[in-house]
């Protein structure tokens, strides 16, 4: 009925990566709880919702006087590990329902669920797969999720799209305001490209910290499996837009320019620019002179107007006047490690996109304002 003993430590950490699915809200009463299984001397954690599952496995420093299994309440459960004092945990199921855990001078009994109530996590469809650095695939999330839509209207928008281009991937994020492109430099050979919801892939970086991580697509799914964590990713059905129409090729006005710097004058922009977050960059012969310097304006009637005048490392092409959200601005430009980028104009209604001067391979696009 399953019997265990094993070390605090390292039941806390696979606890805490399997409860990171668990959704309370859920209309399912099984799916608030954690599945607790022992077989073939491996004990196997795993939390799910409608849109993520995590299995997380240990398979070492554990004992096993018998194998068996429960379904706990996930919350609880996790919070008692976590208070347990360090040293060896016993775990034992005294029937199908009901579980001890004990450490030190601590017990704690709870009521649970039969193992055979919780939802089978097939993983056996995968096709295609392809191998990626834990660190990389973080960075690649980092990059583009924060620029997914907050608004329901058009779901698939609230997910980041991975395609293949050229054998190559490619992660695409936008909300119809701005986007987010990155190549993250890793072959892949899957056909159909597929979308998944932002708020799945946020646990993704602190699930798999270190080494290789293989991803493979299934039917309706994506498989994430590292050492001793498996997550499966439900994908999104709806068709994402083609976004290629977005990204202008004509440059008519190129500014380069130091991150750090731009990112401090655009936060000082901020402080006056209340609800509507517009700010207006003017570059203009007046300005810019023999020193290279921009011009950031806002102007709010209710409160008052700021000018900061932006020394910057280049300038070329023709004057233009923009206005845009400085959030998004903000936000793309901390999306980028570089020291200095470069920002293309095509024209004062026309996206204009940020680029890291170093590489190509990570693009922010940013749609202006129309201010009147």
């Amino acid at each position: 009925m399953l019997n265990i003993k094993v070390e605090k430590q390292i039941l806390e950490g696979a606890v805490s990566k399997a409860v990171k699915a668990v959704n309370p809200r859920t209309i399912m009463p099984i799916l608030e709880g954690m599945k607790v299984e022992v077989k073939n001397n491996t004990l196997t954690l795993v939390g799910s919702d409608k849109d993520i599952s995590i299995t997380s496995k240990v398979k070492e420093e554990i004992i096993v006087s018998e194998e068996g299994g429960i379904v706990v309440p996930a919350k609880e459960f996790a919070s008692i590990v976590k208070s347990l004092p360090n040293g060896e945990v016993h775990i034992e199921v005294k029937d199908e329902t009901k579980i001890s855990i004990k450490a030190g001078k601590s017990n704690f009994n709870l009521n649970g669920m039969s193992v055979n109530e919780f939802p089978k996590i097939s993983l056996g469809d995968a096709t295609d797969s392809f191998k990626i650095e834990a660190g990389i695939l973080a960075n690649t999330i980092k990059k583009t999720a924060f620029a997914v839509s907050k608004m329901e209207t058009r779901p698939v928008l609230q997910g980041v799209n991975f395609q293949n281009n050229n054998e190559e991937l490619v992660a695409i994020a936008t909300d119809s305001h701005r986007l987010s492109k990155v190549k993250p430099g890793v072959q892949v050979s899957f056909e159909d490209n597929f979308t998944i919801p932002a708020k799945s892939l946020k646990e993704i970086p602190s699930l798999f910290k270190k080494g290789e991580v293989t991803v493979s697509k299934a039917k309706n799914n994506i498989i994430i499996e590292g050492e001793d964590t498996v997550v499966m990713l439900r994908t999104m059905t709806d068709n994402y837009p083609d976004i290629t129409r977005l990204i202008p090729n004509n440059d008519s006005t190129i500014v380069k320019i130091n991150r750090t710097s731009f990112i401090e004058s655009l936060e000082r922009a901020r402080i006056l620019a209340k609800d509507d977050k517009i700010v207006t960059f003017i570059v203009s012969d007046e300005n810019k002179g023999i020193f290279d310097t921009i011009q950031l304006k806002q102007k709010s009637t209710e409160v008052g107007v700021s000018v900061e005048d932006l020394v910057v490392n280049e300038i070329t092409g023709e004057e233009i006047s923009i206005s845009f959200n400085v959030d998004y601005v903000i936000e793309a430009l901390k999306a980028i490690d570089g020291d200095e980028v470069v920002i293309s104009f095509g024209g004062t209604l026309q996206p204009f996109t940020i680029l890291d001067t170093d590489t190509q391979n990570e693009l922010q696009l940013i749609l202006p304002v129309r201010t009147y």
